[in-house]
This record gives C-alpha cells, sequence and structure tokens, in this order.
C-alpha cells in the first residue's frame, strides 16, 4: 500500500514536468542531448565553413538551431520559476551559466550531470520592495516657469547623498533584502465569500380612500401628496405666483419634489381627460390639474426653483473657487513643501536604486497614492510611512509639520474642482431656460403673459451678474491652476482634482504622523 502510495505521488510528479515540456514545445520527459566539446568544436568549424560558402546569415540559423538553452528559456518566459529551471538543467547535464547567455564552452560531461555547480556569472543579489511612481512625458508636461520649476532648484549631481547615512541605513533595512534571507511569507489569507440572498418583499398595494378618485400610482403619488400638503396658499394664487416668479414662499425642496414627480405624458393626458368632479381629486392631482393651467408651467418652476436657490449656489460656487485658489497657491510658494517633494524624490530614486542609470529627475503627484500600495519586507511599514519617518531624521525634523503651510489644501478635501465646473455649467443652462421662457411670453399678447415676461426678463438680467461674479472668480482658479501645472511640471490633461486628493492624503498622513508621535513622546515624559 505504501509503495503505491509512492508510485501515485511520482506519477503526479511526472504529469507536471511533462505538463511544463508541452508548454514549451517538448514532447517527452527525456533529458536532451548534451553538447559535449568535441561536438562543439564540430559545429565551429561547421559555422565557419557555413560562413565563407553561404553566409553569416545560414550560419546563424544553422547555430540558433540546435542551441541547447531555447527551451530553458522558454520555461522562464512562462513562469517557471528560476530555480526549478537550474534544477532541470543539472538533470539534463546543461550547463546553467550559459541560460543568461551562451556559453558553450563550459557544457557539462554527463558524470558531472548531478554535482552541484559553481556558478561564477553575476546575479541579483538583492530583492527591493520598490515605489512604484510615474513621471509625465515631456510632450505632455506643463512647460516650467522662466525661474525654473520646483524640481530645477536643486542640482542633479550628488543627489543619493543629500540623505544622510542613518536614512539610507532605514531605507535598506526596510525595502532591501538578501535574496537567500526573504522575510516574506507565500502564504496567502484565503478569501472568504459569504452569499446573501436577497427577498424580495411584497408591499400591500394602497387601498383608495372612500370617495375619492386617484390617477397618479405609487411612489409617485405618495412624494408629491407630502410636497403639496405643505402648501398652505390656495393653488389658484399659487399658479398665478409662479407665472410671474413670485412664489417665494414655496419651499426648495417643495418644487424640487413636485418637478421630480411630475406626471408622464399617460398620466397629463388622463388629467387632461377627467371631467367629473374636481373635489373627488386627491389634493396633489387638484395641485396638478391647476398648475397645468399656465403656460410653460414645468419651465417656469424650474426657474422658479434657480430663482430660490442662485444667491446661495453662486457664493457658494464663489467661496469653492476662491478656497481652491489659495490652496494653488500656497503649494507653490510653500518653501517647506517644496523641500519635502525634493526629499521624497531622493528617497524614491534611492529606494528603487536608480541614482545610477534610471535617475528620475522628477514624479507626478499622483504617484503619493501609491506609496500607501508599497509595503516593506516585514509587511509592517508601507513606503508612505517609511518616508514619513525619514522626515523626521532629516534636517532635525524641521520638515516634518510641512502640513501647517498648506493647510488650505486640507480644507479642499471635500472640494471637487470638476464639480465646480459643472455647477457653473447648470447654472448657465438655468439662465438659458430664463432667457427662452421671456421670450416665449413675449409672443403672447394677455396680460399674464406681458407680466411674465416683464419678471422674467428682469429675472435674466440678475442671473447675469450672478453669473458674471462666479465666472471671474473661476478664471482667477483657472490662473492659479495653470501656474501649479507649471510649478510641479504637471499633465496638462490630468484632472486637478487627482493632484489635490493626492496632495491631501499624503498631508493628512503626515499629520496623523506628527500627531502620534508628540502624543509617544508625552507619554513617556510623564512615565
Amino acid at each position: 500500500m505504501f509503495v503505491a502510495q509512492i508510485r501515485l505521488a511520482a506519477m503526479g510528479m511526472t504529469e507536471s514536468r511533462a505538463g511544463i515540456l508541452r508548454l514549451i514545445g517538448g514532447d517527452s520527459l527525456k533529458p536532451r542531448g548534451v553538447w559535449t566539446e568535441d561536438q562543439v568544436k564540430t559545429q565551429a568549424t561547421t559555422t565557419t565553413e557555413n560562413e565563407d560558402g553561404q553566409g553569416d546569415d545560414d550560419a546563424h540559423t544553422a547555430f540558433g538551431a540546435e542551441d541547447p538553452y531555447e527551451c530553458y528559456r522558454k520555461m522562464l518566459k512562462v513562469g517557471v520559476p528560476r530555480q526549478t529551471v537550474e534544477e532541470r538543467m543539472r538533470i539534463d547535464g546543461v550547463n546553467n551559466t550559459g541560460l543568461d547567455g551562451v556559453n558553450m564552452n563550459e557544457a557539462l560531461h554527463p558524470e558531472q550531470a548531478l554535482a552541484p555547480i559553481a556558478s561564477d556569472t553575476p546575479v541579483m543579489k538583492t530583492k527591493r520592495r520598490r515605489w512604484h511612481w510615474t513621471e509625465v512625458s515631456k510632450a505632455d508636461r506643463a512647460p516650467p516657469p522662466l525661474e525654473g520649476s520646483l524640481w530645477m532648484q536643486v542640482d542633479e549631481k550628488e543627489a543619493h547623498q543629500r540623505l544622510t547615512a542613518p536614512s539610507q541605513a532605514y531605507i535598506q533595512e526596510l525595502y532591501v533584502r538578501k535574496i537567500g534571507n526573504i522575510v516574506e511569507s507565500s502564504k496567502r489569507a484565503p478569501l472568504m465569500s459569504k452569499a446573501r440572498t436577497a427577498s424580495t418583499i411584497q408591499r400591500p398595494s394602497r387601498l383608495r380612500s372612500t370617495g375619492t378618485v386617484q390617477i397618479l400610482k405609487g411612489n409617485k403619488a405618495v412624494n408629491l401628496e407630502l410636497a403639496v400638503n405643505r402648501i398652505t396658499s390656495p393653488f389658484a394664487d399659487v399658479a398665478k405666483d409662479v407665472n410671474i416668479l413670485t412664489a417665494m414662499y414655496l419651499q426648495d425642496t417643495d418644487v424640487r419634489t413636485i418637478l421630480a414627480m411630475w406626471p408622464s405624458m399617460a398620466e397629463e393626458i388622463a388629467l387632461e381627460e377627467y371631467s367629473e368632479d374636481f373635489e373627488a381629486l386627491k389634493p396633489s392631482e387638484q395641485f396638478l390639474v391647476t398648475i397645468r393651467a399656465v403656460p410653460m408651467a414645468k419651465e417656469k418652476l424650474e426657474c422658479l426653483l434657480l430663482k430660490l436657490e442662485l444667491p446661495s449656489r453662486a457664493e457658494n460656487l464663489k467661496q469653492a473657487a476662491g478656497l481652491v485658489t489659495r490652496a494653488l497657491n500656497q503649494l507653490c510658494s510653500s518653501p517647506k513643501f517644496t523641500k519635502v517633494m525634493q526629499l521624497l524624490r531622493d528617497f524614491g530614486n534611492l529606494a528603487n536604486e536608480e541614482f545610477v542609470e534610471n535617475y528620475r529627475a522628477r514624479f507626478s503627484l499622483e504617484s503619493l497614492t501609491k506609496m500607501s500600495h508599497t509595503k516593506s519586507f516585514d509587511n509592517k511599514n508601507s513606503m508612505l510611512a517609511g518616508f514619513l519617518h525619514v522626515l523626521w531624521m532629516e534636517n532635525d525634523g524641521n520638515l516634518s509639520d510641512f502640513y501647517d503651510e498648506i493647510n488650505l489644501v486640507l480644507q479642499c478635501k471635500s472640494v471637487s474642482v470638476d464639480g465646480l465646473t459643472s455647477e457653473m455649467n447648470q447654472l448657465r443652462e438655468g439662465y438659458n431656460l430664463v432667457k427662452s421662457v421671456a421670450l416665449a411670453s413675449s409672443n403672447a399678447s394677455d396680460d399674464g403673459a406681458k407680466l411674465a415676461q416683464k419678471a422674467f426678463t428682469q429675472f435674466a438680467d440678475d442671473v447675469d451678474d450672478k453669473l458674471r461674479g462666479v465666472q471671474t472668480s473661476l478664471d482667477t482658479m483657472n490662473t492659479s491652476k495653470h501656474k501649479f501645472q507649471s510649478w510641479f511640471e504637471e499633465d496638462t490633461r490630468a484632472p486637478l482634482d487627482q493632484h489635490l486628493k493626492a496632495i491631501v492624503h499624503f498631508a493628512l498622513a503626515a499629520k496623523a504622523k506628527t500627531l502620534y508621535s508628540t502624543n509617544q513622546c508625552h507619554t513617556i515624559y510623564q512615565v
């Protein structure tokens, strides 16, 4: 029984190796032929003759067709671990020193196939946890200002010496490991998924009140009823006031609900065709019948809603644009934040070991969010936490409170620049609607139309004045935005919200680190 189990396990291993060989083009588990020194000399002679007789191309083709390392390179390409490939090469009697470059003169004899091979080929002896930062291409980045951008303020030469020795040692400790001394675990926690069944709740249909007629159904009727019940004025008076934009006693939430629950085409036809007792209708339907007698009733309700909300919406828009403007100016003028970004660039080059051949002179601010994704080898510190610790070690910790110089940026946490643009576009659409209603009212000759035309024309002028003031604030913000993009050499097509969000996340993490360290010091002092 025990022997059968051993054979069964060996069969599984054989099938696994066979699958790998089939994947790379092999058709058996037999070792490939070993190139001996005589075969190498013979091949070299053949190659020389081919060069004299047929040309370099034919000789190269004949040589490459019998390359014993080709199958092993294929194994590496499909993801087979290098250690497994080298073990396979020892079993097959092939020198693994030629895996990175063909080295025919050191092929193994069959009797040396299973013996350990001492390789003199230099291999990577360290493993790094890298910060995957991004850099804007030269074609897409904003041109720097005449006095130079943030990245041009310090010389690239000897950049690796700007970080002190303790900081460099700390980076090496967290993010660099010898290959044979990896602490990280290959185990992965199983993903647990819990399936939840959604139950469908059958709601009982609402019974009609005795003696009333209901045309609107479902939630629309309920929500509309709640909004209409809060109107205390007679519906006829409300209709007259809506016609001339004087129904300012209505709540903006109620007007918004009425517009959202506006009857569909079929419901409008049903209301128009209703010819029975008016009092038999529900209050919400009585209101709709009355208000729809006003020309362009829905459009005039939308204009009334704009009139109710315009002062607060315009003021909020101006304040938000002003806040973003001042925050961008802070980022461009803060000495501490400038030094922190330059120090972070040196930190990234050192952690990624890119000082020698691939020195990064700049990085995009969106890379700040990626610092939390990279963990140290002990999985206790992210790249962001490591840099904040280095920030405390450098310059006597004087840069650790840089967030105080850009405090307005932290207030932009809930502000969306794209949202400001969208809000301005909505106000412009409302302004165009007011003008169209005024123009339509001028074509009628009755007294109600004349009053409406005068009221809507006056309101259109008021909206235009408000929007001019808001646009001035937005233009100032866009000027600061262009200055910000030039100072950091950012992509002009990238949304500003993306950059502000990354900076806010970075600054809040630094602030939390400072508060934690301060509390720890106070605790130790008290003890």
